[in-house]
């Protein structure tokens, strides 16, 4: 299976990225031929199915064999902030999102993981961590 990465928008601007594709079904695709009480060819034809046993005809001058078979794959979109999957995101080691009251999250809305670095509620969410207003533990000096 090889690995796709395509990005998809829709209407509210979220980005999503295909990182996986699932197997959905396979194909085979049948070769036909029909012969006459002599044993010549009359006619030939090629289709396609679902199901391999839709290949075999109970037909004694009918005789049809499966040449190949193909899988098909459904793409699966995951949402993006652009770089970094939100199933990833919210797998960072001490985040709980389910949590309601968990002060390790803050959501800055509105913005993604290019423009994060710039914006000023990022600032100020590491300036509460570093003051030590979201845990004690990370609680810097300030320089003098």
């Amino acid at each position: 299976m090889s690995r796709k990465i395509r990005r998809q928008f829709d209407g509210s601007f979220k980005s999503k990225v295909v990182i996986e594709s699932v197997k959905s079904g396979t194909n085979y695709e049948c070769s036909c031929n029909q012969y006459d009480y002599d044993g010549f060819l009359v006619n030939s034809w090629s289709t396609t199915s679902t199901n391999p046993n839709d290949c075999y005809s109970s037909n004694f001058f009918i005789d049809c064999n499966t040449t190949s078979s193909t899988d098909n794959f459904v793409d699966v979109p995951h949402d993006t902030d652009g770089a970094v999957t939100v199933e990833s995101a919210k797998a960072f080691y001490g985040l709980d999102f389910n949590d309601p009251n968990n002060k390790n999250v803050v959501e800055i809305k509105g913005t993604n993981h290019s423009k994060v670095t710039n914006d000023v509620r990022t600032k100020n969410a590491l300036n509460d961590l570093f003051l030590g207003k979201k845990d004690p533990w990370f609680a810097t000096r300030t320089k003098q």
